[in-house]
């Protein structure tokens, strides 16, 4: 991703359209990923499943290195099958963490 909504909108849609790859993390702020759903319009469909966006699970970071952390852990939770940690997708608001009196 770059910091030009056009060429990203752009970027995203030749990976919509190739189906590939399986996950997809955004950066940034959640209203920049409502912004590219808008951007990309129907296309959007087509990468609901695959885009993380904000990426990583919400862990609290603030540096980079629990930034890279938070954005890790979710592609391993991912790649484990653990659905019950994403923190967002394309077409829905981030999804509540459980409280640790909830474990």
């Amino acid at each position: 991703m770059s910091h030009h909504l056009p060429s990203d909108a752009s970027y995203l849609r030749e990976l919509a359209l190739a189906g590939v790859p399986a996950y997809v993390g955004l950066l940034g702020p959640e209203a920049r990923r409502s912004r590219l759903a808008q951007e990309l319009g129907p296309v959007a469909e087509e990468l609901r499943f695959r885009m993380r966006g904000p990426v990583g699970i919400d862990i609290g970071a603030v540096t980079p290195e629990g930034i890279a952390l938070a954005i890790v852990s979710q592609i391993h939770a991912w790649l484990a099958g653990r659905s019950d940690v994403e923190r967002s997708t394309l077409a829905q608001p981030s999804m509540p963490l459980a409280q640790p009196s909830m474990l």
